[in-house]
């Protein structure tokens, strides 16, 4: 009988072919967004700011005015570093005001941890220390809280302020935040909250203020936020005088990002 015929081995099938629009991307540090960042700095990403602000101080009587101070302007330079993603350190030079709420005359230097962090919610906490002209010290021991909801962002960061020098002071401050992202790169919020100044004290400070960020840049890339606030705080008091401060600030200023 004739052999039979040689078998053809069937070609071999192509590789697969991967859908680039479902593959995985890899997840980036930088993050426009301004209501889904976290409450650290990404590990090896440095912060540079710098704002130009003015303020003044009104002391009330009753109904009545009787000192208004000149407006005041003043110069905020400092730097944070993401030292990993759940710990940030930095310092700011005169006048201070941390995010958690402490404020300072000269130079502070401030820690930061993330102890939390999830699509919705994130804990941290913050320490500052600082240095007053003339020589007098003060402390923040802050907690961060921040949830996030479709376009909301919610910061409240209570913290106990201490000042030690001629007179040792301390103080609860408690700002609440509310942001809105209106588009990726433009975020409005509003700040509310109270100031208990040395706990005994029959006086209620009222914080209200508003602000603006626009991110410029890429996700990919360093980038900077724009930002513009307002803050008033009247120091109501429950015994006396009616008001003691109404202290006015409104500050203009820039952070940049770096990193790897």
């Amino acid at each position: 009988p004739s052999a039979p015929p040689p078998v053809t081995p069937a070609p071999e099938a192509p590789p697969p072919v991967t859908d680039v629009s479902t593959a995985p991307v890899e997840s980036t540090p930088w993050t426009l967004r301004w209501r889904t960042r976290p409450l650290t700095l990404p590990a090896r990403v440095v912060r540079v700011d710098a704002s130009l602000g003015l303020d003044r101080s009104v002391v009330t009587l009753g109904a009545t005015r009787i000192a208004t101070s000149s407006l005041a302007p003043w110069l905020r330079v400092g730097a944070g570093y993401g030292v990993s993603s759940v710990v940030e350190l930095g310092i700011t030079t005169s006048p201070l005001r941390i995010e958690a709420g402490a404020q300072f005359q000269d130079v502070a230097a401030y820690a930061r941890f993330r102890f939390v962090h999830g699509e919705r919610f994130d804990l941290g906490a913050q320490i500052a220390a600082g240095y007053l002209h003339p020589e007098r010290f003060a402390g923040s021991f802050a907690a961060l809280l921040r949830w996030r909801f479709e376009s909301v962002r919610l910061d409240v960061s209570p913290s106990v302020d201490l000042y030690a020098g001629a007179t040792n002071v301390v103080d609860l401050r408690v700002p609440v935040d509310i942001w809105w992202q209106l588009s990726n790169d433009f975020a409005l919020g509003l700040r509310t909250g109270i100031i208990a100044p040395g706990f005994t004290d029959a006086r209620l400070g009222i914080i209200a203020g508003a602000r603006a960020v626009y991110s410029l840049g890429r996700g990919d890339a360093p980038f900077m936020d724009l930002f513009v606030s307002f803050d008033a705080e009247p120091l109501v008091h429950f015994s006396g005088t009616i008001f003691r401060d109404d202290f006015v600030i409104v500050q203009l200023g820039a952070q940049a990002h770096f990193g790897p």
